[in-house]
This record gives C-alpha cells, sequence and structure tokens, in this order.
C-alpha cells in the first residue's frame, strides 16, 4: 500500500492546514481509497497497517474491484468562511465488477 497525491483544499491555499488528504494506491497505482490526516495531532508510532488514530482521522474504502479518481475538495457553503473539513470530498468510482463509473461524495465534517 501505497499513499500519494496530497489534495490542497484551494481555498486555504497559502495558510497553514490542519487537514490533508491522501490517495491510497494498490501494488499497480489504482486508487483504493483516501485518507485523512490531522496536522495537528501526534501519530502514533510502531504500527505496521494503517487505521485511525493519532494523526489518522480517516480511512474511506472504496471496496473491492472499486478504483477511485483524484478527489476535489467542495466546501458546504462556496465563500462562507467555516471549519477547514467543512465540506465534500467528490471523485468517481469505477466498479470492475459491473464496469460502471458512479460519482461519489463523502461528507467530512458535519
Amino acid at each position: 500500500m501505497k499513499l500519494s497525491s496530497f489534495l490542497i483544499r484551494h481555498f486555504v491555499e497559502n495558510r497553514k492546514q490542519r487537514y490533508v488528504y491522501c490517495t491510497i494506491l494498490d501494488s499497480i497505482a489504482k486508487v483504493t481509497g483516501i485518507i485523512k490526516f490531522d496536522l495537528h495531532a501526534e501519530p502514533e508510532s510502531g504500527k505496521k497497517e494503517l487505521e485511525v488514530g493519532g494523526n489518522i482521522q480517516g480511512i474511506y474504502d472504496l471496496g473491492p474491484g472499486r478504483f477511485g479518481s483524484e478527489a476535489i475538495f467542495v466546501p458546504k457553503q462556496p465563500g462562507v468562511s467555516g471549519e477547514e473539513d467543512d465540506g465534500y470530498l467528490i471523485f468517481f468510482v469505477h466498479d470492475e465488477n459491473t464496469g460502471y463509473s458512479i460519482p461519489c461524495n463523502f461528507i467530512l465534517h458535519s
């Protein structure tokens, strides 16, 4: 498992960010999920696998045979100052089991 492609939310560019999102890649560079890091939290040492805890705030697995595109962040209320993670990650997921691609979104902050 590899991590790649840190997602920068354009409305907080050039400012300190608390949350960073990466894609999780399988052995042949297909996106299998998204991981959310909290840069203010201390990482947990000694882990052999990625799991929620420490600075890992969330792992969003796309499921078996499903592979995603790069994600973009969309604020819940564009133009309104709110929590940094108050919005959605939007991306496409291709299901190799059915041959269909669908748009997906994750609500990041409620």
